[in-house]
């Protein structure tokens, strides 16, 4: 099991990979609006860690992802962001109920 810490860089990109895969290090980049040298030191950690590896194809490098048993520590429950859902039905004007956020 590997833990990272809940509030770093490193937990923001794993967290994008376990969501979408493939991705790119241009759609990382992109979507997390990281500073460039900011993701290539996130990645090179990982990458030592042995959690991640770059796949180079033709005008893309892909980020893998290749251990799943990762464990976000660091949250405290009352840090989580509640979130509102709306009932099962997803009508209007349903009671929202307030859920709070899961981290794995």
């Amino acid at each position: 099991m590997i833990t990272i810490n809940a509030s770093s860089q490193d937990a923001v990109v794993l967290r994008y990979l376990l969501e979408k895969y493939p991705v790119t290090v241009k759609e990382l980049a992109d979507m997390l609006t990281l500073p460039k040298r900011t993701l290539d030191q996130v990645i090179k950690r990982l990458k030592r860690r042995g959690i991640i590896v770059l796949e180079p194809l033709p005008g893309k490098t892909y980020v893998r992802l290749v251990r799943h048993d990762i464990k976000f520590v660091g949250i405290n429950p009352s840090q989580r962001k509640a979130l509102k859902h709306t009932g099962k039905s997803g009508k209007k004007g349903a009671e929202a109920e307030d859920v709070s956020m899961a981290y794995q």
